[in-house]
Formats: C-alpha cells, structure tokens, sequence
C-alpha cells in the first residue's frame, strides 16, 4: 500500500516538472498588462513628473515593467505598489 502511494507521488512530481521545465507556457502579454496599469491613478501622477519618467520607461524595456505577471502584482498589491512607487522616486532623485 505504502510503495503504491511513493509511485504515485513520484509519478506527480514527474508530471510537475515535464509542465515546469520542459511544456514552459509563454508568459502573458507585457503589453495588455501595461495598458491597464497606465489607466491606474496613482501611475498617471507617477508619470507625470519627467525624472519619474525617465525611470519609468527604462523599466519598461528591462525591468519588472517588461513582465507582465510583475505589472500584475503591482495594480493588485498595495505593498508592492508602495514600494515600486518608493523605488521609482530613489532613482529620480
């Protein structure tokens, strides 16, 4: 009974690493996700400033702002859009 529940067990963790690491599903689109955290309040003032701006854009091309799953987290999580917000104002200044 014991070594029918090990098969199965490693026969899942099999099948989680096939989907994992080798069935590597594209990530979302950066650019759906970008549209509606420019639609956001809190990014319209944060782009206004042309420093801020700056920052901004560079991040877009290489930066959590370039990840579609990031932009998520920021237009859902208060915390990370604090902090993002924090960032964004260390290095304009």
């Amino acid at each position: 009974m014991f070594s029918i529940f090990l098969i199965i067990l490693t026969v899942a963790m099999i099948i989680q690493g096939i989907k994992k690491h080798v069935l590597r599903i594209p990530d979302k689109n950066p650019e759906i996700a970008l549209k509606e955290l420019e639609k956001q309040e809190w990014f319209i003032v944060l782009c206004h400033d042309p420093e801020k701006k700056g920052v901004i854009e560079g991040l877009k091309k290489d930066g959590p702002l370039s990840n579609a799953d990031s932009i998520t987290r920021l237009i859902r999580n208060e915390g990370a859009r604090e902090g993002f917000i924090r960032y964004i104002e260390e290095k304009s200044t």
